[in-house]
C-alpha cells in the first residue's frame, strides 16, 4: 500500500502538471476483455489482427481510457475527485508492449469547484496517442490516504483441471473470412475466464482489471 496525497480545489493552480504510466501486457487486454466483455478479435485474435489495418493485436482504445481515469484519481486532482466528463480522440493505436504515459494539466478553474483539465496519452516514442478533455469536481478539502492494493486476478479455464492459468480461455478457430463484411459474420472468440477468490468482489475485480485506484471519498 502507499500514500497518496489529493490536491483540494483551492489548492489546484491553471498550469499543474502530473502524470501517471503504464506497461502494456498480454494480462492487461485479457483482463480488459473479461469485464467489458468487447471481445473483439482485433484485441485477441493475433491471426485476425493481421488482416486488418494494424497488422497486430492492438489494445482497447478505451484501455487508455480507464488510465486517464486512474491518473486523475491517483494523482491529479486525487482522492476525491468526481468525474463529470470526459472527451476523447483516438490518434494512434496502443501495441502489446507499449509503455503509456498520461499527461495531465490544469487548464480552467471553473465555478462550483469544477475544474478542466487536459488528458493526453503517449507512449515511449512520445507520440501522442490519445488527446481529451476532462470535467472533474475537486476535493473540497485535503487529505492524505492509504490506498488499498489492487487485487491479485488469475487469468486461467474455470476448471480447475483445464489447462495451466497461462493458457488462453477461447479455442482456436479458422482464420475468417476475409470477405466478410460485419462484424456478426465473424466467429467472435471466446472472452478470457477470469477465476478468483470468492473474497474479490467482481467490483475489485474490474478495479485491478482497469487499474484503478479504488478510492473515492467524498464529503
Amino acid at each position: 500500500m502507499s500514500l497518496v496525497k489529493n490536491f483540494p480545489y483551492d489548492a489546484l493552480e491553471v498550469g499543474q502538471t502530473a502524470t501517471y504510466s503504464k506497461h502494456v501486457e498480454e494480462r492487461d487486454i485479457q483482463l480488459f476483455a473479461a469485464v467489458s466483455g468487447d471481445c473483439n478479435p482485433v484485441h485477441l485474435d493475433a491471426d485476425y489482427a493481421a488482416t486488418t489495418m494494424f497488422k497486430e493485436r492492438i489494445a482497447h482504445g478505451m484501455f487508455s481510457g480507464a488510465l486517464i481515469s486512474a491518473a486523475i484519481a491517483c494523482q491529479l486532482p486525487g482522492p476525491g475527485t468526481i468525474y463529470l466528463g470526459q472527451s476523447l480522440k483516438f490518434s494512434r493505436p496502443v501495441k502489446l508492449g507499449d509503455t503509456l504515459s498520461v499527461r495531465l494539466e490544469v487548464l480552467e478553474k471553473l465555478p462550483k469547484g469544477r475544474v478542466k483539465l487536459a488528458t493526453r496519452v503517449f507512449n515511449q516514442n512520445d507520440e501522442q496517442v490519445v488527446d481529451g478533455e476532462a470535467e472533474v469536481l475537486a476535493p473540497r478539502s485535503e487529505q492524505t490516504l492509504e490506498m488499498p492494493a489492487l487485487p491479485s486476478v488469475t487469468i486461467g479455464l474455470s476448471s480447475p483441471r483445464a489447462a495451466p492459468a497461462s493458457t488462453l480461455a477461447w479455442r482456436k478457430r479458422p482464420p475468417p473470412n476475409l470477405q466478410a463484411k460485419k462484424m456478426g459474420d465473424l466467429s467472435r472468440p471466446k472472452l478470457p475466464c477470469v477465476p478468483c477468490s470468492w473474497k474479490v468482489q467482481s467490483r475489485l475485480v474490474v478495479a485491478g482489471a482497469l487499474t484503478l485506484c479504488a478510492s473515492f471519498q467524498t464529503k
